[in-house]
């Protein structure tokens, strides 16, 4: 066992384990350990699911020294590759009452503990931007201008929900007066932000769009942490009122949100130690030092801090990685999650006629599943080169379990965004616009043959190709689907034209429909024109050359 873990077994727990117990070297130099099997221990990671482990399975002494091993590597993955970082933000004294009376004992109480507080009247709030320490209310004004008060926290009578779910921003009414006063204490001075999760606007589906098409993320987020720039289009992120439930995570369709705890990469990673185990996964907010649950011999758990990001490309990645049924305990799951549990399930019972995933709600559920728990095995396959785009990985995964079989269509839950596109071939002018507002890269142009060409395995039917398309009725989404056939994983010919040239020197122009299209529109308005009507027909140099020429005889 590595010198960076501390293996210790308490004395409530009897396992024979032979020459792991003496794997417990004291820490080198002061430094901490990077894994504990104790909470107590100096290490960067504690992992209770060890001692679980060893309380609560049915493997023989070997598998469960071989086992213990496998544990601490899977902690130590995730640590080192985890990218979550801390920063502080500083909150002065400044308190903002927001009240539709008067409140001078809370004035009062909070100048003697301190704090700055000023009222303002709650008919003049217009809206309140920022975060905790640095916080904007937008007032209305007599002269209809507008004024903006900063403060660090606010104190808000008959919050709306939207604002009172923000840290820094506290109803009396809900919340309680002592607890409010209690808050704005504490906060003041330095509070520590974790950064949790990233983001690729890149690839996110609202980002820079001309139409509001996406904003799962900002609908689903419980504390108000993600929000819509009022400025523009594009995501405002408070990793000050993130409570980290990963839910924003799990519903991204194209992937453009990931956690810095355990990437889709370093997921990857970590349950390749699981190869021909049941994996049980269970959330962090899970006391496993108290939990009482029989483990079945070949079961080892797997914990995951935020609970609600699970998505079909992780669900893909533990069953391929272990070739085993995986188990999940949680009594709450996000629609998201659901939906990506039942497409995978639907998946497998389609190619393989068996289930893969089984979630649990309670306890007497989960020892019920375990003790039945399947054992045949699944399709393994670990992926070349991981992408770290998430319809990537899917497409991948899922075209590997198909491979050059067909097996029906499977319906997909609607939060999901899966789905197919048609397109009009004779109405398609290889303009490619839809090519240029695909972000996924679900469509794109094939230059060696002038072909647009679309994958519908990668596509997050969005629908952003079909309101930017100029032709009307040319292009149309087919929703909530994925065909269980190679074709569906691989790029087909959506429209095809030859390339036009030009009428002087013979260059290459562009695709046929659009060159002849464009001159259809303009020669009414060149008509008497000679020059402007050839030019209609010439690429960028021969057309200068040509009025050069008209305007010089």
């Amino acid at each position: 066992m590595s010198r960076e873990y501390l293996f210790s077994l308490p004395r409530d727990l009897q396992v024979e384990l032979g020459e792991v117990n003496a794997a417990t070297p004291p820490a080198q130099s002061g430094r901490p350990y990077l894994v504990a099997n104790v909470p107590s221990a100096n290490a960067e990671v504690y992992a209770p699911e060890i001692n679980f482990y060893l309380r609560s399975s049915h493997d023989s002494s070997q598998v469960k020294m071989e086992s213990v091993e496998k544990l601490f590597d899977v902690r130590a993955c995730i640590f080192e590759y985890a990218q979550d970082f801390s920063s502080d933000i500083d909150v002065d004294n400044r308190v903002a009452i927001i009240s539709r009376t008067d409140r001078p004992q809370l004035m009062e109480k909070l100048q003697t503990l301190g704090l700055a507080p000023v009222l303002l009247e709650s008919a003049q709030v217009l809206n309140v931007q920022g975060r905790i320490g640095s916080l904007q209310i937008n007032m209305r004004t007599v002269d209809q201008h507008g004024s903006t008060v900063e403060t660090d926290q606010i104190v808000w009578f008959e919050a709306p929900v939207e604002f009172s779910r923000k840290k820094g921003i506290y109803d009396p009414d809900q919340d309680g007066m002592e607890d409010v006063i209690t808050a704005l204490c504490d906060n003041y001075g330095t509070l520590q932000v974790r950064n949790t999760k990233k983001y690729d606007e890149s690839i996110c589906l609202y980002h820079g769009k001309r139409h509001d098409i996406c904003g799962l993320c900002v609908d689903i987020c419980p504390s108000s942490a993600i929000t819509k720039a009022r400025d523009g289009r594009y995501l405002r992120f408070s990793e000050i009122d993130c409570i980290h439930c990963g839910q924003c995570i799990g519903i991204c369709p194209s992937g453009a949100l990931d956690s810095t705890l355990l990437s889709v990469r370093s997921l990857g990673k970590a349950v390749s130690l699981y190869r021909n185990k049941h994996v049980l996964v269970i959330t962090a907010r899970i006391e496993l030092e108290t939990l009482q649950v029989r483990l079945p011999p070949g079961v080892l758990p797997f914990v995951i801090e935020q609970s609600d990001m699970l998505h079909e490309n992780h669900l893909l990645a533990v069953l391929q990685a272990s070739g085993k049924p995986m188990v999940i305990w949680s009594d709450s799951i996000p629609a998201a999650t659901q939906g990506a549990i039942d497409l995978v399930n639907g998946i497998y019972r389609r190619i393989h006629d068996r289930e893969a995933i089984y979630r649990c709600r309670s306890l007497d559920e989960l020892q019920y599943v375990l003790d039945q728990l399947p054992t045949y095995d699944l399709p393994t396959h670990a992926l070349a080169e991981p992408s770290v785009l998430k319809r990537k990985c899917v497409s991948q995964r899922i075209a590997h379990l198909v491979g050059e079989g067909s097996f029906g269509t499977v319906k997909t839950d609607p939060v999901l965004h899966y789905g197919t596109l048609t397109v009009d071939r004779a109405a398609c002018t290889l303009c490619l616009s839809c090519a240029d507002a695909c972000g996924v890269g679900a469509l794109l142009p094939f230059v060696e043959d002038n072909t647009l060409r679309f994958n519908p395995s990668l596509c997050t039917n969005c629908g952003y190709c079909q309101k930017t398309c100029p032709e009307p009725g040319c292009l149309q989404t087919v929703n909530n689907r994925i065909d269980l056939d190679p074709s569906f994983f691989s790029f087909q010919i959506m429209a095809a034209d030859t390339i036009f040239h030009c009428s002087e020197c013979g260059a290459a122009i562009g695709p046929s429909k659009s060159i002849e299209k464009i001159a259809a529109m303009m020669k009414p308005l060149f008509a008497g024109d000679p020059t402007r009507l050839k030019t209609l027909t010439c690429c960028p140099d021969c057309k200068a050359k040509l009025m050069v020429a008209a305007m010089h005889p």
